[in-house]
């Protein structure tokens, strides 16, 4: 019986984005029969249409095109000298993907190293969807000395992964675009193995970092990569190298480091992890992958090549030895030893679990190294450099701050360790190290007040170290600024306890400091001490005492916005990224201010009307976007996340079949439903559209698989 299941139509939108992600903008030209919402979307997005192309070309085929239509794009794109082509197929099976890879790469092109910034690794197995392959192509001079025959020959040894078709080869590759979630403007990164060099130049081309190393062992893969993935300038330097003693890297030299599959290969693998922790700077990372109990059904690993074999346990203990051990990663591809039938699926899972929470092919775990110890001796300011010049209170870390590596180790969300379970404990080593009163001790205290008011753990205790800090810290800058935010949670703490009396006195400290001995990005605080006011006396039934703190809140955010730049965004030439959308928090908790206080002047009262205006900003919206996403995303047309995470393939699809065999028996309600199912996708369109979600797209990054 045919399928009734009503495929999507492709999204022009989206189609145009993936393209611009992976090959930026530029002149593209088009081919195919339905060009003109790709068109149009791609003049949207100000990218002229033009035949041929210097910077890319898209061809659009309404079904699977035979690989004499694949050859003709390709070959028309080489003699063009166009770099960057993608192919579009407006619904195809899956396995059609591997085909058009194929001819593309024996047409002298590779696989693009941004493609997965364009589209999902975990839905490539989906037969129907719209299909997208991005290619770049090979210089001549580069194709005639490194040819396909010759890496055949060498493929026992070494794989180029861009150059190579099919799900396994995406699987190497897409661990590098996991990588990219970790590296920061400025960073050094070190790619250790690193084969062939594409990884390395992914690296390069789809993150911020100011240089990429990258060491193998063997001096014909080091050419290779020297050949192929050299980048102007010093983006890249590819060496020889044994994993086990980098000589070449200095200490305290690297921000992160990328090493796949090495562990299983090493003899001794704790003196690399050493090694690894040597050239980290504090508060460095290493992303890390192993093959997960690659077995034979003699209980051996088959491969000669690997010396060691893990499990989750040993791994995390390997990992965890030397590291903090962060996040963890769980990767599928199929077509292997194991999970031979499994779909191409990569996701985060528990790093805190004592059992696997899966069985995968691989294991990834991120490892951070203490930022405890660290100094500001060797401390160098990369991720916000001020070329202009000036002098910034909110950046000045190795001016102010004993251990400066503790912005990165342990303050700044993004930027810390996204393991919640590591903050507390790290907290607390901070305060062991840091004089009283210092700037340290109080970035400290500050995280372990907000790890204990999270878990409800030792209060009176973290509330007596705040109240000794705040009676004996100094009047610098930073100073200034954890005496603000310790008194805000310190207020939080007391409320906790049922102290309201208490939380009030902490809050109007905190509501009485000038944020501008600091930085108008700290009004953020001394707003949300004034909004804690104000509920405390709409509690009181007090109106007039409401009234009065919103009015106090909305005045600071007028008094600071406009005042002090150079603390908000550095110079104008190369401003910090996170001063505008700090800037943005100020005026949307003045907005709150605002609409209370309308709805008190209004009414007269505080009630329930007033006590929803407090969330009329636009973070509180974003996150009642996200709930609703949430509950209308598992109606999109594909197998919920549930099924698709199940560890037992044949009872997966067999949950698959027996849901559309349901669906296929009337296809009129098939229809009325996909009629719904379209107005929910296009809903959650314009939410994931608009500007404030994108403003807040960095806070999710990293959640989810």
């Amino acid at each position: 019986m045919e399928s009734s299941r009503i495929q999507p139509m492709p999204n022009w939108g989206d189609i145009a984005e993936s393209y611009l992600r992976i090959c930026g903008p530029g002149p593209v030209g088009l081919s195919g029969a339905n060009t003109n919402a790709l068109k149009r979307a791609l003049n949207l997005s100000g990218i002229p249409i033009k035949e041929p192309s210097s910077h890319g070309h898209i061809a659009v085929f309404e079904s699977t095109p035979d690989s004499k239509a694949i050859k003709e794009v390709a070959e028309k794109a080489r003699q063009n000298n166009i770099p960057n082509v993608c192919v579009v197929v407006e619904q195809a099976p899956a396995e059609a993907r591997r085909t058009i890879e194929q001819e593309f790469i024996e047409a002298g092109f590779r696989k693009h190293p941004l493609t997965f910034q364009g589209i999902n690794y975990s839905e490539l197995d989906e037969d129907g969807q719209t299909l997208l392959a991005a290619f770049e192509l090979i210089p001549d001079e580069v194709l005639q000395r490194r040819t396909l025959a010759q890496l055949k020959a060498e493929r026992d040894l070494h794989m180029d992964h861009l150059r190579e078709a099919g799900r396994r080869s995406d699987a190497h590759l897409v661990r590098y675009d996991f990588a990219f979630n970790y590296i920061q403007p400025g960073d050094t990164v070190l790619d250790v193995a690193c084969g062939l060099g594409y990884g390395a130049y992914a690296m390069a081309q789809g993150t911020p970092a100011a240089k990429v190393i990258a060491i193998d062992n063997s001096q014909g893969a080091i050419e290779y990569a020297r050949d192929c993935y050299s980048l102007p300038g010093e983006r890249t330097e590819f060496l020889v190298g044994d994993a086990e003693n980098l000589t070449q890297i200095a200490d305290q030299s690297i921000d992160f480091v990328a090493s796949f599959e090495t562990l299983e290969h090493l003899p001794h693998p704790d003196i690399f992890l050493a090694e690894i922790k040597r050239v980290l700077k504090p508060a460095g990372r290493i992303l890390v992958s192993v093959p997960n109990q690659w077995l034979n059904e003699e209980g051996v690993d088959p491969n000669p090549h690997h010396l060691q074999v893990y499990d989750w346990r040993s791994f995390k203990e390997e990992v965890g030895r030397v590291f903090l051990p962060d996040v963890a990663i769980a990767q599928y591809a199929g077509g292997g030893m194991k999970h031979t039938n499994e779909t191409r699926r990569i996701h985060h899972v528990d790093i805190n679990s004592q059992e696997p929470p899966v069985d995968p092919e691989w294991w990834l775990l991120c490892g951070v190294k203490t930022p405890i110890g660290g100094t500001k001796e060797s401390y160098q300011e990369t991720l916000y450099p001020t070329p202009c010049g000036v002098e910034s209170n909110v950046t000045a870390f190795k001016r102010d701050y004993a251990n400066p590596y503790l912005i990165r180790g342990l303050v700044s969300i993004g930027l810390r360790p996204f393991n919640g379970a590591l903050l507390g404990p790290l907290a607390k080593e901070a305060l062991n190290e840091a004089t009283a009163g210092s700037v340290d001790e109080g970035a400290a205290l500050c995280v372990l007040g907000y790890d204990v008011l999270g878990s409800g753990g030792a209060v009176e205790e973290v509330a007596g170290r705040i109240n000794k800090y705040l009676a004996s810290a100094d009047d610098g800058p930073h100073h200034v600024r954890w005496r603000i935010s310790l008194l805000y949670i310190l207020g939080l703490l007391q409320l906790s306890q049922g102290d309201l009396d208490g939380a009030k006195a902490s809050f109007a400290q905190g509501a009485a400091i000038d944020p501008l001995e600091y930085s108008p990005l700290i009004a953020t605080k001394t707003i949300s001490c004034h909004l804690e006011l104000a509920k405390l006396a709409a509690g009181q039934r007090d109106v007039q005492e409401c009234l009065a703190r919103l009015r106090a809140g909305f005045e600071v955010a007028i008094s600071v916005l406009g005042k002090n730049w150079a603390d908000v965004y550095g110079c104008p030439e190369a401003p910090f990224s996170f001063g505008m959308p700090e800037v943005a928090t100020v005026a949307d908790l003045a907005s709150r201010c605002a609409y209370a206080m309308r709805v008190i002047n209004g009414r007269k009262e505080v009630d329930g009307l007033f006590w929803k205006s407090l969330g009329f900003d636009r973070l509180s919206r974003e996150k009642a976007n996200e709930r609703e996403l949430q509950e209308l995303r598992p109606f999109k047309w594909k197998a919920p996340v549930a099924w698709r995470s199940a560890s037992d393939p044949a009872a997966l699809r067999a949950k698959i079949a027996e849901q559309e065999a349901a669906h296929t028996a009337d296809v009129q309600q098939i229809q009325q439903l996909q009629a719904a199912l379209d107005a929910a996708h296009a809903h959650i369109r314009a939410m994931e559209a608009s500007t404030s979600w994108r403003i807040t797209a960095p806070l999710r990054k990293i959640k989810g698989g």
